[in-house]
């Protein structure tokens, strides 16, 4: 073997090793965003705006790209009988409540994101109760 060859094949495999490294540290350090935040208001402008849109009707950035047409936030109560049913969205924002009419869900799944540790404090449930309570503010 020359010279030449011998150092495109050392060449090829420090290319494919630096390649295969590279590789898995991005799969390692790919991580959900964790929620610092426990403002509704804040936690729903940052994870909920770009599809339900900044007012919740519906219209966000994103909402031209779902499959379905993104729910106008501002009209649960009306859509049930005058009364906001906060348990069922809380639900539905933990994703633990699937949503009927749907083949498979679009919607995030927020309770990982929201139940976070950090600190050695879960405030999960306190996110997904003030994202909740802002959506019912929203109510028109």
């Amino acid at each position: 073997m020359t010279k030449s060859a011998i150092f495109t094949l050392f060449a090829g495999l420090v290319l494919v090793t630096s390649v295969s490294l590279i590789s898995a540290q991005t799969k390692n350090t790919r991580k959900t965003l964790a929620v610092t935040s426990v403002n509704g208001e804040e936690i729903f402008q940052q994870y909920c705006s770009s599809c339900h849109g900044v007012d919740g009707t519906g219209h966000g950035p994103a909402a031209p790209a779902m499959r379905y047409q993104v729910p106008d936030l501002t009209q649960i109560s009306k859509r049930a009988g005058g009364k906001f049913p906060r348990e069922r969205v809380g639900a539905i924002v933990e994703g633990t409540e699937t949503l009927t009419g749907h083949e498979s869900r679009e919607m995030p799944l927020w309770g990982p994101a929201f139940h976070h540790v950090g600190l050695d404090q879960d405030l999960g449930a306190v996110r997904t109760d003030n994202v909740t309570r802002y959506v019912e503010s929203l109510q028109k």
